[in-house]
């Protein structure tokens, strides 16, 4: 699932790269449910056998990607973006 690597990965990483609890649980929201919408705009397209994806993006990478943005903003919004 897209929505649990960053979480996991940064769990294990040092506080710096940590974010706000709220953050990582958008991130994992929106790196689940945006893959799941993703695949049902495919399979109406494209039928269940043959899904056609929006912009030809699997699932998988919209889902990384969203959980990206949601921990990159996480991290210039709590100020830990910033250098010292």
């Amino acid at each position: 699932m897209p929505g649990l690597l960053l979480p996991l990965l940064t769990s294990y990483a040092p506080p710096r790269l940590r974010v706000p609890p709220v953050f990582m649980f958008v991130a994992m929201l929106a790196g689940t449910g945006l893959p799941i919408v993703w695949m049902i705009l495919g399979a109406r397209a494209g039928g269940l056998d043959t899904a056609h994806y929006p912009l030809h993006w699997e699932p998988m990478y919209v889902g990384v990607g969203a959980t990206v943005l949601v921990w990159t903003m996480g991290r210039l919004l709590s100020g830990q973006g910033q250098k010292p």
